[in-house]
C-alpha cells in the first residue's frame, strides 16, 4: 500500500483510473464501411424515428475514435479495415444513444440525483471510484476523492484548459448510461419465464434417439440434361422458396484488370540500384541505420542459433568473421544481400517476471495518458527507488495469469514471447537487468532473474529491394485500361474483347460491400460506382486499386426481394429447381410400403441408420435433418411418406425408439440452463435488436 501513497503523491492519479473497466460493453458494435464523401450536400448520415443524425457531429465523434484508436495501439497509420471498423462503431453508438435514451424516458428509467449522488460519495460508491482511491488499509478513502474533485479546474502541466473537469464529465456519464443499461436490461431479464413443460418437453426431444430403415433414391439417379427449365420455371421455383431465396439489393459485375508487372527496365533499374547501395553500405558505420534507410525490410535485432537461421548463407555465415557480405542474388522479384552483422552467446532459455499495463478496452485519450501515467510512475519505483517488480505486481500488473506470482514466467524458450518481448529479453538483457517494452498487449516491465548463456548465434543485416513497376510502366498500363475501356463501351463489345482478359464474375455484391471478387483492396469506389451512378450495361473508367487497374461492365441490378435471372445467378437457381424437379420424378415412381420393393424398383438398396436424433441429423454422413425429424415424429414401424433430403428421396421405417427416463431434476436443470442463456441473450443481444426494430434510413453509404 506504501507504492500507492508514492503515486498518489505525485499528482497525477487522475479519474481516467476510475474507468479501466467501465465503458468497454456500452454502445459498442463492429460491422464494416467504406470511404468519405467530402462533398454530400445532405448531412443526415441516418434518420431515426424521424430524428436526423448529423454527418458533421459523426464526424468530429470519428476523429476522437481515430486519435483514441492511435494512441491504443501505438499506431500511426491505420488499415481500411480499421477505419471501417471506427466508423461504424461510432455510427452504433450514436445510433444506440439515440434510440435508447428514447426508450429509458418512455419507461420511466431514470437515475435520480439522490441515486447519483450514492454512486459518488454515498453508501454505494461506483467501484471505479472506490477502487481508484483508497486508503493505506485498502478502504475507500473519501478525502483523497474530495481533493480531487476540488482540483478539477486545476490542470496538469501541458493539458489542455479544461481536460480534467471534461475527463470527470465523461466519466459521469458513463456510470449513469452504465445504471440506466443495468437496469434496462434487468427490467427485461425479470419478464422472462421459461414453463416447466416446456424445458421437459425440449429435454425429452433431445434425448429422444431413434434408428430407422430406409431407401434412398439419389437424385443423380436422374441426369441433369433430362430436366429442361425456363425462366419462368425457376421464376416460379424461387417465388415457392422465398426465404431461401430473397436477398438484399445488390449487383452483378463483370471486370476486366490490368495489374502492374514490372517491365525489363524496371528491373534493370533495381539492380543499378542494387549494385550502389551495395557498395555505399561497405563504406556504411552503422547496418541498423543503412537498413532502416533503405532496405524494404526493417533491421531484424534478433540473434539466431544455427538451428534457427533461414537463409541460403547460413554455413557460410556461422564460418565467416564479424562483416562479411554475402550475395547479392535475385530471388523472386527482390534483389537481396546479407551481412554478418555481430555474433555472441545466447542463453537456450531464461527466466523472467514482468508487469504489465493493459491498454484494452481504453476508449479516450484521457483514460489512455492516465494508463502511461501509471506505467511511467510505476517503472521509476522499481529502476529510481528500489522497489521490486514482484511486490507491484499483485496490486497493478493487468496480466492475470501471473500477478498474483510476482508476475513470473518461469522458464522462457527464444519464440516463446511476442518479438519485442523476445528480442528485449534475450538479445539486449543480462541477468539481473530490469527494463520496459511495449507489445500488443500494452507496456512491460521486464526483468530476467537467471539467464545463463549456452550457445552461438548471430545477429544479420539484410538489404531488400523489390523490384516494382516505375511510374512509366504504371502509365502503360493505365493507358491500356483506358483504350479497353473505350474501345468497349457496350455489354456485346466488352465481353467479346474482355474473353481474352479472363474477366472476373462478382455476382450479387451488395451496397455496404468494401470487397469485390478478386480485386486485391479496398474495392469501395467500384461498389459505389455499380450502385450510385452506373446504369445496367454500362461499362466505368479505369479504377486504379492496389495494384491493378480495374474496367467494371455493370451487367445487373437486383432489387429487394426475389433475384432475376440472369447468366450470372441462372446456375446456381438451377441445381435447387432441377433437384425438385428430380424430386418430383422420384415420387411418382414410388408406390407401395415394402423398402425392400423400393428399392429394389428403383435399382438401389434398403439400408438402415442408427442413433439419429435433433443433435445428430446425419445419414451416410450427410446431414439429412428433415428426414431425421421425420423419423423422429413416426411411430415404431410406420413407413413415411417419400422425403425430399439434400441428397435424394428417401422412405423410412422406424425400428426402434429410445426416450429418455421421467427426470423432474433433468427438467429443472434443463429450465434454469434455458433461463440462462435467454438472459445472455438480453445482456448480448437486446441493444442490437431494439435499433433494428427502429425506423432507421441508413445513409451510410452515400457519405463512405
Amino acid at each position: 500500500m506504501a507504492a500507492i501513497g508514492k503515486i498518489r503523491n505525485q499528482g497525477w492519479l487522475l479519474i481516467g483510473l476510475m474507468i479501466l473497466s467501465l465503458i468497454a460493453f456500452i454502445l459498442m458494435g463492429s460491422e464494416s464501411g467504406g470511404g468519405g464523401n467530402a462533398y454530400q450536400a445532405n448531412d443526415d448520415l441516418a434518420i431515426v424515428d424521424g430524428e436526423a443524425v448529423s454527418n458533421t457531429e459523426f464526424s468530429d465523434r470519428v476523429r476522437v475514435n481515430v486519435n483514441n484508436y492511435k494512441q491504443q495501439s501505438q499506431s500511426a497509420t491505420l488499415s481500411e479495415a480499421d477505419m471501417n471498423a471506427i466508423r461504424n462503431n461510432t455510427y452504433n453508438q450514436m445510433l444506440a444513444e439515440n434510440i435508447l435514451n428514447k426508450k429509458y424516458d418512455k419507461l420511466g428509467i431514470t437515475v435520480s440525483d439522490d441515486e447519483f449522488r450514492d454512486m459518488i460519495t454515498g453508501s454505494r460508491v461506483h467501484e471505479g471510484i472506490s477502487n481508484s482511491f483508497k486508503d493505506a488499509s485498502g478502504n475507500f478513502d473519501l478525502d483523497a476523492f474530495n481533493n480531487y474533485i476540488n482540483d478539477l479546474n486545476i490542470d496538469n502541466p501541458g493539458d489542455e484548459p479544461g481536460t480534467k473537469l471534461k475527463t470527470w464529465k465523461n466519466f459521469e456519464n458513463a456510470i449513469v448510461t452504465e445504471r440506466l443499461t443495468k437496469k434496462f436490461n434487468t427490467l427485461v431479464e425479470k419478464s422472462l419465464t421459461i414453463p416447466t413443460v416446456m424445458a421437459k418437453d425440449q429435454y425429452m426431444n433431445e434425448q429422444t434417439q431413434v434408428n430407422f430403415d430406409y431407401v434412398k433414391i439419389p437424385y443423380s439417379a436422374i441426369s441433369d440434361s433430362s430436366i429442361s427449365l425456363s425462366d419462368s420455371d425457376l421464376k416460379a421455383f424461387m417465388a415457392k422458396n422465398k426465404k431461401k431465396f430473397e436477398k438484399e439489393a445488390s449487383v452483378d459485375l463483370k471486370i476486366a484488370s490490368f495489374p502492374l508487372v514490372f517491365s525489363q527496365n524496371d528491373k534493370a533499374d533495381a539492380e543499378k540500384w542494387m549494385n550502389k547501395k551495395v557498395a555505399e553500405w561497405k563504406e556504411s558505420k552503422s547496418d541498423s541505420a543503412f537498413i532502416s534507410l533503405y532496405s524494404d525490410e526493417a533491421f531484424d535485432m534478433a540473434y539466431y542459433g544455427e538451428n534457427e537461421l533461414v537463409s541460403q548463407y547460413k554455413d557460410q555465415i556461422f564460418e565467416a568473421e564479424k562483416g562479411t557480405m554475402f550475395g547479392y542474388d535475385l530471388v523472386n522479384d527482390t534483389y537481396i544481400a546479407t551481412k554478418l552483422v555481430d555474433k555472441k552467446m545466447i542463453p537456450d532459455s531464461l527466466k523472467a517476471r514482468h508487469l504489465l499495463i493493459s491498454f484494452e478496452n481504453i476508449q479516450t485519450q484521457e483514460e489512455a495518458f492516465v494508463k502511461r501515467q501509471l506505467f511511467d510512475s510505476l517503472y521509476n519505483l522499481v529502476k529510481e527507488e528500489g522497489y521490486k517488480v514482484e511486490d507491484l505486481t499483485a496490486e497493478f500488473s493487468d496480466d492475470q495469469s501471473n500477478k498474483n506470482n510476482g508476475g513470473d514466467l518461469k522458464t522462457v524458450k527464444p519464440g516463446q514471447m511476442v518479438k519485442p518481448f523476445n528480442d528485449l529479453i534475450f538479445f539486449n538483457m543480462q541477468e539481473g537487468d530490469v527494463k520496459m517494452v511495449g507489445t500488443q498487449f500494452g507496456l512491460h516491465i521486464v526483468e530476467v532473474y537467471d539467464a545463463t548463456p549456452t550457445k552461438e548465434a548471430v545477429q544479420i543485416a539484410t538489404l531488400k529491394k523489390q523490384i516494382l513497376p516505375s511510374q512509366k510502366t504504371g502509365d502503360k498500363t493505365y493507358a491500356a485500361s483506358s483504350i479497353f475501356s473505350g474501345n468497349n463501351n457496350t455489354k456485346d463489345k466488352f465481353l467479346a474483347a474482355g474473353e481474352e482478359k479472363l474477366l472476373i464474375d462478382a455476382v450479387g455484391v451488395s451496397k455496404d460491400a468494401n470487397t469485390v471478387s478478386s480485386v486485391q483492396g479496398n474495392a469501395r469506389q467500384i461498389v459505389k460506382w455499380a450502385f450510385n451512378d452506373a446504369k445496367v450495361g454500362e461499362v466505368s473508367t479505369p479504377f486504379f486499386i492496389g495494384d491493378a487497374y480495374y474496367v467494371v461492365l455493370l451487367v445487373n441490378k437486383n432489387e429487394k426481394g426475389l433475384p432475376n435471372i440472369s447468366d450470372n445467378n441462372r446456375l446456381a437457381i438451377q441445381v435447387d429447381a432441377i433437384n425438385a424437379k428430380k424430386a418430383e420424378k422420384i415420387k411418382a415412381k414410388i408406390s407401395g410400403s415394402d423398402l425392400n420393393a423400393i428399392a429394389t424398383a428403383n435399382g438401389v438398396s434398403a439400408s438402415s441408420a442408427s442413433s439419429a436424433s435433433f443433435t445428430n441429423v446425419a445419414v451416410e454422413g450427410v446431414s439429412e435433418p428433415k428426414v431425421v425429424g421425420v423419423a423422429l415424429g413416426l411411430a415404431e414401424g410406420t413407413v413415411s411418406e417419400p422425403i425430399e433430403g439434400n441428397e435424394g428421396v428417401y422412405v423410412i421405417s422406424v425400428s426402434s425408439k429410445s426416450a429418455p427416463q421421467d427426470d423432474p431434476t433433468a427438467y429443472l436443470s434443463n429450465k434454469a440452463s434455458i433461463q440462462n442463456q435467454l438472459k445472455f441473450g438480453v445482456t448480448g443481444g437486446l441493444n442490437n435488436a431494439i435499433i433494428k426494430s427502429a425506423d432507421v434510413k441508413d445513409n451510410r453509404l452515400d457519405f463512405f
